[in-house]
C-alpha cells in the first residue's frame, strides 16, 4: 500500500499541472456545451450588458471606444472585442465563454502554482487546484460572459507573484507582480483593493526580517514607487477617463449607473439589512462564499491561516494573509456602506441577487484549507481530504450552480432551471419593421441582444445628440419608442421624460403594453 501511495505522490509531483489543467479543459468545455444547449451563457441580465457594450463600439449609431462606458472596468469588453464582430459568437455569447475558457484555465495554473510555492509541495498544488477547477460555480461562471473568472484570474496570479516577490524579493518579480495588479485593476474594483493591500503586504515583508534604519527604509521606499508606478496606473487611467468623458473622475463611483446607484431601492424599502450594520455586512458576505464552496471549506480555509500563522509566528504570513482575505474585507465595507447589496436565499429577504461575489475570496480558502496537508497529522490530513471530497464532490454530483439559479431569480424572479425570454422581446423581434429605436439600455436592456437587430438602429443613451434630442422631441429621430413604466427608477430619465409626453400620442401608435413596457411605433 505505501508503495502504491509513493508512486501516486511521485506521478502527481512530475504530471500534476498536466492532469489538472485536462481536467479543467475536458470540465470546461463540457460546462460549457451544457451552458449553451440550455441557454444558460446569458442567464445574467449584465452577460448580455457586456457583450453589447463591445459590440457597441463598431456597431452603434456613433461608434467609437467611448462606448466602453464609465462605470464597469474595460479590460473584458476590450478582450471580447474582436470576438462580437462574429454575429453568431455575440448573439450566442459564445464571445464571453471563449475568453473565460482561456481565463478559466490559466487561474487553475496559478492555483495550482500558488499553492505549491506557499506548501512548497506540488501534491497539495494539485489539491488546491483540483477544488478549484471542479467547483460548480466556477465552471458556470467560465461559461457565462461576466467578468468574474477574468477577476479571478488576476487575484490569484497577483497573490502568487506576491508570494514568489516575498521569497526573493527580485527586481523582475516585483515588476511582474505590478503588471498583474495594474491588469487587474482595469477588470474589477475588487482589484483594486488587491493594489492598496499589496502595498502594505510588501511593507511588512520587508521589515519581517529587517531592521527599522534608514537604509533600509530609502530601500523599501524605492520597492513601493516601483510597484506602485505600474499597479495603480491603471486607476489612474480609469480616473482620466470618466474626467475626460464624462467630466466627471467620480463618475463611476456616484453615477446613476453606479453599483451605489443600483443599490438605492432595496435600502429605502429597507431591504438591505447590512446596511450601516458591521455585523450583518460580514455575516452575508461569508454566507455568500459558503454558498459558492461550502461551509467546511470556509471553517477549514480560517482554521488553515490561523494554524499557520501562530506556527510561523511571522510578518510574512501576516501580509499572505492580508493580501488575499483583502478581498474578503472590502466586499463586507462595500454592503456595510451599501455599495453593494447580497441578497441569499437563507437570509433575509430570502431572495437571490449577487451571490456570485462570494467567488472573489475563493483564492484564501483554497490556498489556507490546502496548507493543512503541510501539517504532519495524518489526522487533520485525513479530515482535510474527507472535506474537500465532500465540498468538491457533492455539489459536482448536484450540479445546481447557485450563480445560475441566482442569475435566473434576479432576472425572471423564477427560482428553476429555465431561462425565460421575456415576451415583449419576442414581440418587438417579429414586429421590427426597420428605423432607429428610442429606449434606454439601463431598464430595457434584453432587447439589445434578443431582438437581434443591430445596435446601430439603436438611439441609447450613449449615442450624444441623438439622445438629448429625443428627450424632448422623440419624434425627430425615432421611429419606434420603447418605454419602462417605472418612473420612481433614476435610471429611468427616458420614462420620466416621456410617459406623459403629448407628442407620443401625437406622432406614435401604442402597439404593445404590458405590466413594465410600452412599445410605440411612427404613425
Amino acid at each position: 500500500m505505501e508503495n502504491v501511495v509513493k508512486k501516486i505522490n511521485g506521478f502527481l509531483e512530475n504530471y500534476g499541472l498536466v492532469i489538472i489543467l485536462i481536467i479543467g479543459f475536458f470540465a470546461g468545455l463540457l460546462t460549457t456545451i451544457w451552458s449553451y444547449n440550455n441557454h444558460f451563457i446569458t442567464a445574467y441580465a449584465d452577460s448580455q450588458a457586456h457583450l453589447v457594450i463591445a459590440r457597441r463600439v463598431f456597431d452603434n449609431l456613433t461608434p467609437g471606444i467611448a462606448q466602453l462606458g464609465g462605470v464597469w472596468l474595460p479590460l473584458y469588453h476590450v478582450l471580447i472585442l474582436p470576438l462580437v464582430t462574429n454575429h453568431f459568437l455575440y448573439l450566442t455569447g459564445l464571445a464571453g465563454s471563449i475568453v473565460n475558457f482561456v481565463f478559466y484555465l490559466l487561474s487553475i495554473y496559478f492555483i495550482y502554482e500558488l499553492v505549491s510555492l506557499f506548501t512548497d509541495n506540488k501534491i497539495v498544488g494539485f489539491i488546491g487546484a483540483l477544488i478549484y477547477t471542479l467547483n460548480v460555480d466556477v465552471l458556470y461562471m467560465q461559461t457565462a460572459s461576466m467578468t468574474e473568472i477574468l477577476a479571478l484570474f488576476f487575484i490569484t496570479s497577483s497573490i502568487f507573484y506576491f508570494v514568489r516577490w516575498q521569497k526573493k524579493q527580485t527586481l523582475t518579480n516585483l515588476l511582474i507582480l505590478s503588471f498583474f495588479v495594474f491588469l487587474g485593476t482595469l477588470t474589477r474594483y475588487e482589484n483594486w483593493v488587491i493594489a492598496i493591500s499589496i502595498v502594505l503586504g510588501i511593507i511588512l515583508t520587508f521589515y519581517s526580517n529587517r531592521s527599522f534604519s534608514w537604509i533600509n527604509f530609502k530601500k523599501l521606499e524605492s520597492n513601493l514607487i516601483l510597484f506602485s508606478y505600474c499597479a495603480f496606473f491603471g486607476i489612474g487611467l480609469w480616473f482620466l477617463w470618466n474626467l475626460l468623458i464624462f467630466h466627471n473622475p467620480l463618475y463611476f463611483l456616484h453615477s446613476v449607473w453606479s453599483a451605489e446607484a443600483f443599490q438605492f431601492d432595496s435600502i429605502k424599502n429597507g431591504l438591505n439589512k447590512p446596511y450601516h450594520n458591521v455585523y450583518y455586512a460580514f455575516i452575508y458576505y461569508l454566507h455568500s462564499v459558503a454558498d459558492v464552496s461550502s461551509w467546511l471549506l470556509v471553517a477549514m480555509g480560517f482554521i488553515g491561516a490561523i494554524t499557520i500563522l501562530i506556527r510561523k509566528r511571522s510578518l510574512e504570513v501576516l501580509a499572505l494573509i492580508g493580501v488575499s482575505f483583502s478581498v474578503f474585507v472590502f466586499e463586507s465595507y462595500s454592503i456595510f456602506k451599501g455599495n453593494t447589496t447580497i441578497f441569499l436565499p437563507e437570509l433575509f429577504p430570502f431572495d437571490y441577487y449577487n451571490i456570485r461575489y462570494g467567488l472573489y475570496s475563493l483564492p484564501f480558502f483554497i490556498m489556507f484549507t490546502s496548507s493543512l496537508f503541510i501539517i504532519k497529522n495524518k489526522f487533520i490530513s485525513f479530515l482535510t481530504i474527507l472535506v474537500i471530497i465532500y465540498a468538491v464532490g457533492f455539489p459536482l454530483y448536484k450540479f445546481k450552480p447557485i450563480t445560475l439559479t441566482d442569475a435566473i431569480v434576479s432576472r425572471n424572479g423564477n427560482a428553476g432551471y429555465e431561462k425565460v425570454v421575456p415576451e415583449y422581446v419576442t414581440f418587438f423581434h417579429k414586429n421590427y419593421s426597420g428605423g432607429l429605436i428610442l429606449l434606454s439600455s439601463g431598464v430595457a436592456s434584453d432587447i439589445l441582444l434578443e431582438a437581434d437587430i443591430n445596435l446601430k438602429n439603436y438611439i441609447t443613451e450613449g449615442n450624444g445628440k441623438y439622445w438629448d434630442g429625443s428627450l424632448v422631441n422623440p419624434e425627430k429621430y425615432a421611429s419606434w419608442v420603447i418605454l419602462n413604466k417605472d418612473t420612481s427608477n433614476i435610471r429611468n430619465l427616458l420614462g420620466i421624460k416621456l410617459i406623459n409626453s403629448p407628442k407620443l400620442a401625437k406622432y406614435y401608435n401604442l402597439i404593445y403594453s404590458d405590466n413594465q413596457i410600452l412599445i410605440y411605433k411612427r404613425l
